[in-house]
């Protein structure tokens, strides 16, 4: 495990901490500060108590995916793979729903991760030694006072050290400065000199018959102005087709052109003509059922509404042999198509076989693929929900496996006419389906033939009851006079309404609305395309004449226009000033003194340098800036300036350092009585008993050699040092900071600490990016107290 970033909110700050890959150094954090971070960080990654609460830590585990583990201030967490996005909370999650990330690695507690001083302590319980003299409390007494006073004066000459070394770094900054000033203000005089040739160059060019070069870049820089205001309609335009079209799904080429061609308008009163069909269809068909109640009133109520209706045909005989013809030719399609692997018109059923059949060939490659335990446990259980999901349409279909059904799929290879046999026998079964439905209707015909027996008794009992009945005669009257007209009527002008949309009158309402929708759909993705087709050409054209005007891409194209407009006017400002009255001679002459100025103002260095061009291609707000610079440079000169601050400087650096004593002896002299100190500490037992350098690199071993290698995937974990290694001397120190960091390629360190020594050690590795640094910033203190 590698940890990348930790992110947390404290008092209302965000707090963002990037971590090295093997040692991370956040400096200027006091005891409280240490043990505060430590517990947020432990417990983001085991959520066992409150302190990691509104953090977001991202790690790398040991399988090498990148891990984004968050725990809100509700308490709920969040686990996500940013290689996949796929979120892996659910199968991660405990019995309780917790996520104890130092659990899934293997580990019961927090105790390794954590490294204190009291690791580099002598166990203060071992019995005294009888043959050691008893200590001097007066000699430890006035050891310490000594320590105390060279401490002091420690840190004062390393403060009076600091201070100089700040005022030499100022006056090197300030020489580059000066240096810097000098040589801009020389190469704009020389800019400046040379601009002057050009102009009397182009001047001259001019009276001799030439054309300017810069015409061809005047004319881009006008064009480039003019297609500007045609982007920003075309950018508008697209702008505004993009919200009009919204988040619809675009259609193919073939869709678009077919919703082209139809109404994008619904026909005038559809809903009133539909009412009035609907109207005349009821009534209609209230009159067929009251002849149909009439004559079958005597009779017993039948199993289903179609049995009257079937009863009343007139050709029984007929109506039977087109029933039975439809079933066999469907059962016989049916048969045909399945024994050949679900060719023909179960090609549903097939793609749903081959869907489920992916699901579990994903399933399993997901299985292979897992390497931590609670994720190959969460794959396996997809793999067999998916598997149990394939058999259930596999035994639907009739197959008892997925290569069976492959099996049977070969066959249509090795016997094509089974394939042929299949196509005449849904031919046959359409033309039977149609002879049937020409009689019957929606009627399925097997239905039908279960029920012959009740049909045909009915049908007999009804012709037997008509002949009783001579009411019904106004009913039948009443329907062919005037229900039947009317419907007719209704109908046909809801389809003469309805003549360009080909709809069913009974749902010509809904149906001509999806038509208009798709119709409007495919006008809004039209002009989506053109918007955009205008937008890629104008903006290719911009791009054309912003090239000719010497400002190709890539950048942003705002920028380059702002600065071809400016362009654009100096250019013609300049085309304007080229234009003279003068003789040639007398350009000549002024020519000559222009290049004598320019000869004396080059320097060597600027020799191979681009000559400037004859006016400035700035933007107006640079113009603004140059034209302002160059005013307060004129009332003021920075090079004074700043020779003025480097001999007060100078001086200030001079004062400082005349008689500063010599910091490494006064170190080498701190470091003796420390060391003096802590060994009658030990004799008198009032201190802690630190291991001597060697020790303590055993110390470092043993405890790296545990994390480098935990759990049952065999792991590293990073391990967080509070400081351990600030009671030791100095060169010692430093020699055990190495150790830590070469031991961090194995297990990555965050080390914690407020003790400037280590600081030093780690300020001279960081340079090399050996190692990452945080140290809080002295213009905003709150920023430590927040880590």
């Amino acid at each position: 495990m590698r940890f990348e970033e930790l992110a947390y909110r404290d008092g209302g700050q965000a707090v963002t901490i990037p971590f090295h890959r093997t040692l991370t150094v956040l400096g200027g954090l006091d005891a409280d500060v240490r043990r505060r971070f430590a517990d947020r960080a432990l417990a983001a990654l085991s959520g066992q108590s409150a302190a990691g609460s509104g953090t977001s830590l991202v790690f790398v585990d040991g399988s090498g995916s990148r891990v984004h583990l968050v725990r809100d201030l509700r308490g709920g967490t969040t686990v996500t793979d940013l290689d996949s996005g796929e979120d892996l909370a659910e199968s991660l999650a405990d019995a309780a729903g917790r996520i104890d990330w130092l659990r899934l690695v293997g580990l019961a507690s927090a105790e390794l991760l954590l490294f204190h001083p009291v690791h580099f302590e002598r166990d203060t319980a071992r019995p005294p030694d009888p043959t050691a003299a008893a200590p001097d409390n007066d000699e430890l007494a006035e050891a310490r006072a000594v320590l105390a006073q060279v401490e002091d004066e420690y840190q004062q000459v390393a403060g009076r050290h600091r201070r100089v070394a700040e005022l030499r770094i100022a006056v090197a900054r300030l020489d580059d400065d000066i240096r810097l000033a000098d040589d801009r203000a020389a190469r704009r005089r020389f800019d400046d000199a040379a601009r002057a040739v050009v102009r009397l160059e182009a001047e001259l060019a001019l009276l001799n018959g030439a054309e300017p070069a810069e015409r061809r870049l005047a004319e881009a820089a006008v064009a480039a102005v003019r297609l500007a205001a045609e982007h920003r309609a075309a950018v508008a335009a697209l702008d505004q087709a993009r919200e009009a079209f919204g988040d619809r799904r675009r259609l193919d080429h073939r869709a678009l052109t077919g919703a082209l061609g139809l109404p994008a308008e619904m026909p005038a009163d559809l809903e009133r003509l539909q009412t009035e069909f609907l109207t005349a269809a009821r009534r209609r068909a209230d009159l067929v059922a009251r002849l149909d109640a009439g004559a079958a009133s005597d009779l017993p109520a039948p199993s289903a509404p179609w049995v009257i209706t079937l009863a009343r045909q007139p050709h029984a005989a007929e109506l039977w042999d087109r029933a039975e013809r439809a079933n066999a030719a469907r059962t016989r399609a049916a048969e045909l198509s399945m024994g050949l692997g679900g060719s023909g018109r179960h090609g549903d059923l097939v793609a749903e076989m081959e869907a489920t059949h992916q699901v579990v060939e994903e399933a399993e490659r997901e299985v292979a693929g897992a390497r931590i335990k609670a994720l190959a446990v969460a794959a396996k259980r997809r793999l067999a929900q998916a598997q149990e999901a394939e058999q259930a349409v596999l035994a639907r279909a009739g197959f008892v496996s997925w290569l069976a059904f492959q099996m049977r799929r070969i066959d249509v290879l090795l016997e094509p006419d089974a394939v042929e046999a299949m196509r005449v026998a849904e031919l046959e079964h359409q033309v039977a389906a149609v002879a049937w439905a020409e009689l019957a209707g929606d009627v399925d015909p097997e239905a039908a033939l279960a029920a012959r027996a009740e049909i045909e008794r009915c049908a007999t009992e009804m012709a037997d009851a008509e002949h009783r009945v001579e009411a019904t005669e106004l009913l039948h009257r009443e329907l062919a006079e005037d229900a039947e007209p009317a419907c007719n009527a209704a109908r046909a002008a809801l389809l003469e309404a309805c003549r360009s949309f080909d709809v069913e009158p009974e749902h010509a309402v809904s149906e001509v609305a999806a038509i208009v929708s798709e119709a409007r759909h495919a006008r809004l993705q039209q002009t989506l395309e053109d918007a955009e087709a205008a937008q890629r050409r104008i903006e290719a054209e911009l791009e054309a004449e912003l090239a000719a005007a010497g400002r190709p891409g890539p950048g942003h194209l705002a920028e380059r226009l702002e600065a071809v407009t400016g362009l654009a006017s100096a250019a013609a400002l300049h085309l304007e000033a080229t234009q003279s009255n003068r003789s040639p001679e007398e350009v000549e002459a002024d020519l000559g003194r222009a290049r004598g100025t320019l000869a004396r103002l080059a320097r060597p260095e600027w020799e191979h340098l681009p000559t400037p061009p004859a006016f400035p291609a700035l933007s107006s707000a640079d113009a603004d800036a140059a034209d302002a610079g160059a005013g307060a440079e004129q009332e003021t000169d920075p090079v004074a300036g700043l020779t003025e601050e480097r001999v007060r400087l100078l001086a200030e650096a001079d004062a400082a350092g005349r008689g500063l004593p010599d910091i490494g002896r006064l170190a080498d002299r701190r470091e003796a009585l420390a060391r003096r100190v802590t060994i009658l500490e030990s004799s008198a037992g009032t201190g802690p008993l630190l291991v001597a350098a060697e020790e303590a690199e055993m110390v470092l071993l043993g405890r790296f050699a545990q994390t480098r290698r935990v759990g049952p995937e065999a792991e590293p974990v990073p391990v967080l040092v509070d400081d351990a290694l600030a009671p030791f001397p100095r060169h010692e120190k430093w020699r055990l900071l190495d150790l830590l960091a070469r031991l961090g390629e194995a297990s990555q360190v965050v080390y914690l600490t407020d003790d400037e020594e280590t600081l030093d050690w780690a300020r001279s590795r960081a340079a090399s990016g050996a190692l990452g640094l945080r140290v809080p910033d002295p213009e905003a203190p709150e920023v430590a107290a927040a880590v």
